[in-house]
């Protein structure tokens, strides 16, 4: 059998290996084939690249002068330094807490909103996503549209000094 931890097993036993295991495990049922592999998969491997990483660090930490460790040390328990770091922790989570509390305070007045359109039986159509459309805001809306248009011969009459106020500050 092949050791699974050499890292360079022989190509040609490991074909003949598999080849054998193979035709022994074609002859099984199809749910047996299938426990093997949950099987196979479920057993945990050790990861050797992993362990080679470790012992490098380790090896590298071993011929490091002792006055860095210690000034190393040193450093990451100075006061000086950590009133700072906590001060901007401290910060970022004040931001953080307002921004919540700003969310949660919307959600809460959208939420009154739906239940108070509900209540009325009105169905509000969205222009955008999350912006509800003028015409619900201001009911006379369409009325000032219609009012705020020229139908005709005035409309006609504006186009004809358009294009002739167009024309001649060209020339």
């Amino acid at each position: 059998m092949i050791e699974l931890l050499n890292p360079n097993p022989q190509k040609q036993q490991l074909l003949e290996e598999a080849n054998t295991i193979w035709k022994e495990v074609k002859k099984n049922n199809v749910n047996e084939i299938k426990d093997s592999i949950t099987r196979y998969l479920a057993t945990p491997v050790l990861l050797t690249r992993y362990g080679f990483q470790v012992s490098n660090f380790r090896n590298s930490r071993l011929f490091r002068p002792p006055i860095q460790e210690r000034v190393q040390i040193r450093l990451e328990h100075d006061e000086k330094i950590q009133i700072p770091r906590n001060a901007q922790v401290i910060l970022q989570q004040n931001k953080r807490l307002t921004y919540l509390k700003w969310y949660a305070a919307t959600q809460e007045r959208l939420q009154e909103q739906k239940q108070l359109l509900l209540e009325e039986n009105i169905i509000e159509k969205y222009d955008l996503p999350g912006r509800p459309s003028h015409a619900l805001k201001n009911p006379e809306l369409y009325d000032q549209l219609h009012a705020c248009i020229e139908f005709g011969l005035a409309d006609n009459w504006r186009r004809k000094e358009w294009i002739k106020v167009h024309t001649i500050s060209h020339f």
